[in-house]
């Protein structure tokens, strides 16, 4: 299955055509959404093509390799029946092209897990081809992680230290006893 997800906190209920407001990194969510069914007229017979609310839906974005929650809005992914992490590269933009070679990467097998789509995606960026740039997101950068001290250290015990329990802080040793 073939995942987008969007914010759609601020989208308007769908209209009778299916069209969506709101916008997820800079990008029309209804935009987004034409591509989407570009590609899923080309291979439904092979791959489910769903969009669900990245607000909604973090838990599932995690468990398919995207992390950041909102910031990482708009997000692709392919879920597998086997596990896979199959995130779509957020270096590459999202339209059709680049959706295409996703998907006919991971269909012919040349793409295993997310290191592969990274290769996929160096590739394409790398080729003197030109590539549809359309519908590049604007993201906010990667958190980094806080550093590492070293030393700080906690102990969690039963009992309370000797001193407490002379002070009367022990157990059985409060007022009106």
């Amino acid at each position: 299955m073939f995942m987008l997800f969007l914010d759609l906190s601020a989208a308007h209920a769908p209209d009778e055509l299916g069209n969506i407001g709101g916008k997820s990194g800079g990008l029309k969510n209804n935009v987004l959404l034409e591509e989407l069914r570009v590609i899923a007229k080309e291979h439904h017979e092979r791959i489910s093509f769903v969009y669900a609310d990245g607000i909604a839906h973090a838990d599932q974005m995690v468990s398919l390799g995207i992390f950041g929650g909102a910031e990482r809005l708009p997000a692709l992914a392919m879920n597998t029946k086997d596990g896979r992490q199959m995130p779509f590269p957020e270096r590459l933009p999202i339209n059709r092209d680049t959706m295409l070679q996703f998907c006919a990467d991971f269909l012919s097998g040349r793409m295993q897990s997310a290191a592969d789509a990274e290769e996929m995606a160096r590739k394409q960026l790398t080729s003197t081809k030109a590539m549809n740039m359309a519908n590049l997101a604007t993201r906010k950068p990667r958190k980094e992680a806080p550093k590492e001290q070293r030393g700080v250290s906690e102990q969690f015990v039963d009992e309370l230290p000797r001193e407490a329990k002379r002070k009367g802080k022990g157990k059985g040793k409060g007022k009106g006893e």
